[in-house]
């Protein structure tokens, strides 16, 4: 007679899908969150009072990637590079100087090119209209940036509804008293 494992191969899969399942989930859950507070905080963003500003300075740095710079692997890596971009503005007769151009500008483009092209729009000298925090004036952004990801939306909706599809099912073979019948068909 040979010994029996502790955990039982099928039981061990069902648990192994049960893992996957919640990772799965939990990785949809939080893109569909993230996305949905982006696009939150663009709406919030484009409610914000307008002045007139003007662009002092327009270029193209390189930096590592955020990543790269918090794990200490700098220079490691390629290097991203950033559409630079600082004006002017003043509220209520208080200068102010930024260099946000959207929410979430500060990542950087793969290309060059696409960071010069982002650059070109606010070329020095240009006026521009300032949306700024009326909370705190010194926080000031040139464009909201309400598009939404659909990407990310459509990988964050559907990674959710697998992980949950398969959690629920290895969830199902794993509850007491299930059948072994319903754990090989299932």
């Amino acid at each position: 007679m040979t010994p029996s494992p502790l955990v039982p191969p099928r039981r061990l899969r069902s648990l192994a899908a049960l893992a996957l399942g919640a990772l799965l989930a939990v990785a949809g859950g939080h893109a569909l969150w993230t996305e949905g507070a982006r696009v939150l905080r663009a709406q919030e963003l484009a409610a914000w009072p307008t002045v007139p500003g003007e662009v002092i300075y327009s270029g193209v740095g390189r930096r590592a990637p955020l990543r790269q710079r918090h794990l200490g692997l700098w220079p490691l890596g390629s290097l991203e590079h950033r559409a630079v971009v600082r004006y002017r503005y003043a509220v209520g007769g208080t200068p102010y100087l930024s260099d946000q151009i959207s929410p979430g500008s500060a990542r950087g483009y793969r290309s060059a090119a696409r960071a010069r092209e982002v650059a070109a729009r606010y070329a020095a000298g240009r006026a521009v209209q300032v949306r700024f925090d009326p909370a705190r004036p010194g926080t000031a952004v040139l464009h909201a940036g309400n598009r939404v990801s659909l990407w990310r939306l459509g990988v964050g909706g559907l990674a959710l509804l697998g992980g949950l599809a398969n959690a629920w099912r290895a969830w199902r073979r794993l509850a007491p008293g299930a059948h072994p019948e319903a754990g090989a068909r299932g």
